[in-house]
């Protein structure tokens, strides 16, 4: 993985994070200057690309639905590579 995506996936992961824990009152705050639907689905298309989203088996990206405890771990794994290479279980 190339430093800028390494960054921009960090960057992404830690803004998915975050957003999270902040008060409602902060959420409804304005970004002083807010992506555009381009830079957004540009992060999308890079992130597809470096395996780090996959999307739902209906091909969609699942746009309109906040990201799970499960989903964000799953891409915290692919992000920084940290995928089990072997079987956890030892044959006794």
């Amino acid at each position: 993985m190339n430093p800028f995506s390494k960054k921009l996936a960090t960057m992404l992961l830690a803004t998915a994070v975050s957003a999270g824990t902040l008060p409602f009152a902060a959420l409804n705050a304005q970004a002083a200057s807010p992506l555009t639907s381009q830079e957004i689905q540009q992060a999308v298309n890079e992130l597809t690309q470096l395996r780090v989203l996959q999307g739902y088996p209906d091909h969609s990206m699942g746009v309109h639905q906040p990201v799970t405890r499960a989903e964000l771990a799953k891409m915290v794994v692919r992000t920084f590579g940290l995928e089990r290479k072997t079987n956890p279980i030892a044959k006794l």
